[in-house]
């Protein structure tokens, strides 16, 4: 941590909060047993649902004998092997079996050992509670900044609501009001996803959609159609409190393998084509919303070896004595043989660097507002809006191995463009519309030299739709024009004096998707905010979002 202080950088820890080591045995085998056929029981033998207890409040006591679908029990050596001691308490666990991944879903997911590791009872305030000050004391001792948290899909709906206000109470005690964490959930659906976020209340996730629409582009195999439907979706994830530019977006990691076995083993590439696929791919990462992650050894073209996965993909930086990573193949590079990955100058790392550069000096390209303008065939285009300075800029991405020529609508008219990264200046038509080239297997940043013309008055409609796919109501807001506005929705009962904001969206289409409530009636409004600071808002609606699926 002192090096790192000294280098000014953050450490984040991965931490588990659904399972501890594999210490349990059950005498009655490893298959998960579903609730309906052995619901939990108390220690007097009374069923009761883990689920109904809320925060702070007395879990029933429990029986290893008569609570669980098994009966746990754990060999002398191994009774204290875990800490805090709590964790050794074989009833802080779940006991059902190993969750069957060929069937599961749903809650054998939450209360089912993973690959065998003893899962924890996350609805037990008392586990709540140990694992906050357990995992407390990193932050108290020795000044860690974050958690990624691995497994988050696999705990209890109502765990991090808890868990995590008591963590960042510790984080601010400690002197670290920003402590941020970020989840794992292996979902490739944008509305599954969201849910882990907009319900179950972490601040960020891994956004696997990203990463697996992200990898098919760079490799060739899809289009930038595919890229336009992906972010279409991003409204999923916005609530009071988040939104999609929150997501830890990603190339790959040592679970899936690296951004470097995909586009050797996915594409056609190689050589310099195959490095330049490379750098595309770190360009869609750093360039479009989201906070990106590098997963290490990716900025010296690690592959990775055999099937790319695990283990496979977990090479070291230093001389290795593995013999199949030294003859592995690199991107930008021979294979590493016996030397150093340490301070190794690469192509990709020289690229990162530029990149993260490019976001510092123009804050659009890391928190501007995105808008998709342009997805089809080989080419995928999106505006950044810098709000202070009324300015737009212009990402475009060609995957295909001919130059792309396309003409790009933005909100900014009669206007110069001056490159940032790749390409060469542009002019935009009096609508708006920009004709550029884009050079096989690479991309281009455009800055308008005008500002945003100023919009006429703004005006906002909203109604209430019901989502079939999210199970929760579609809140679309209508504003005219062409204009990089915002629109913030709202909500209260009849009559009360206070809204309470669903959140903000930055981006057409303006929507909001709510959860369905009991069915009493709800007011709900929209505000816009155009790009000049002008102000309108809509009449109070009344709906009902009774549930309907």
């Amino acid at each position: 941590m002192a090096c790192a202080k000294k280098l000014q950088l953050k450490v984040f820890l991965d931490v588990v909060v659904n399972h501890t080591a594999d210490v349990i045995t059950y005498k009655q085998g490893y298959s998960y047993v579903p609730i309906a056929r052995a619901p939990y029981r108390t220690a007097t033998g009374r069923r009761f649902d883990p689920w109904s207890y809320t925060a702070g409040t007395s879990f029933p006591r429990l029986s290893a004998k008569r609570s669980f679908a098994k009966t746990p029990s754990a060999e002398p050596a191994f009774t204290s092997a875990k800490a805090p001691a709590i964790l050794n308490d074989l009833t802080r666990y779940h006991n059902r079996g190993d969750i069957d991944w060929s069937s599961c879903v749903g809650r054998c997911e939450m209360d089912g050992d993973f690959a065998g590791l003893d899962d924890l009872m996350t609805e037990d305030w008392t586990v709540i509670k140990a694992l906050a000050d357990s995992y407390g004391e990193w932050i108290t001792k020795y000044g860690i900044d974050g958690f990624r948290i691995d497994t988050a899909k696999h705990v209890d709906p109502y765990f991090f609501g808890r868990w995590l206000p008591l963590v960042q109470q510790t984080a601010a005690a400690a002197g670290k009001p920003q402590f941020t964490s970020f989840g794992e959930a292996w979902f490739t659906d944008a509305a599954q996803l969201s849910e882990i976020m907009r319900v179950r209340g972490l601040p960020s996730v891994l956004d696997f959609p990203f990463q697996d629409v992200a990898r098919t582009f760079v490799t060739g195999r899809a289009s930038g159609a595919s890229l336009a439907s992906l972010f279409a979706e991003d409204d999923y994830y916005t609530s009071a409190t988040a939104n999609a530019y929150g997501l830890t977006t990603f190339l790959g990691n040592h679970d899936m393998g690296r951004i470097g076995f995909f586009l050797a083993s996915q594409s056609t590439a190689e050589g310099q084509q195959l490095l330049e696929r490379d750098l595309l791919a770190h360009d869609l990462l750093y360039l479009t919303r989201g906070v990106p992650v590098v997963y290490y050894g990716d900025e010296v073209g690690m592959t990775g070896s055999g099937d790319g996965k695990d283990k496979n993909a977990r090479q070291d930086m230093f001389p290795t004595q593995v013999p199949q990573w030294r003859l592995e193949e690199r991107i930008g590079g021979a294979p590493i043989a016996s030397g150093s990955s340490l301070g190794l100058s690469t192509p990709i790392e020289t690229r990162m660097a530029a990149l993260a550069a490019a976001r510092a000096a123009h804050p659009a390209l890391s928190s501007g507002a995105m808008i998709t303008r342009y997805g089809a065939g080989s080419v995928f285009a999106a505006s950044r809006i810098d709000s202070s300075t009324r300015r737009e800029y212009l990402v475009a991405f060609n995957t295909g191995d001919a130059v792309a020529s396309v003409s790009i609508a933005t909100s900014t008219p009669s206007s110069a463009w001056a490159p940032v990264l790749g390409g060469s200046g542009a002019q935009s038509d009096a609508s708006g519309v920009v004709s550029v080239s884009i050079p096989a297997r690479s991309s281009l940043v455009l800055k308008a030299a005008n500002v945003l013309p100023q919009p006429s008055a703004p005006s906002v409609s909203v109604r209430a739709a019901k989502d079939f796919v999210t199970g929760t109501y579609r809140m679309p807001a209508t504003v005219p024009g062409t204009d990089p506005s915002t629109v913030t929705f709202v909500m209260r009962r009849p009559g009360a004096a206070d809204w309470t904001p669903l959140g903000t969206d930055d981006a057409r289409p303006f929507r909001v998707f709510v959860p369905p409530g009991k069915g009493r009636p709800v007011e709900i409004a929209a505000v816009v905010k155009d790009s000049a600071g002008q102000v309108a808002s809509t009449s109070p609606l009344r709906v009902s979002i009774a549930p309907f699926l």
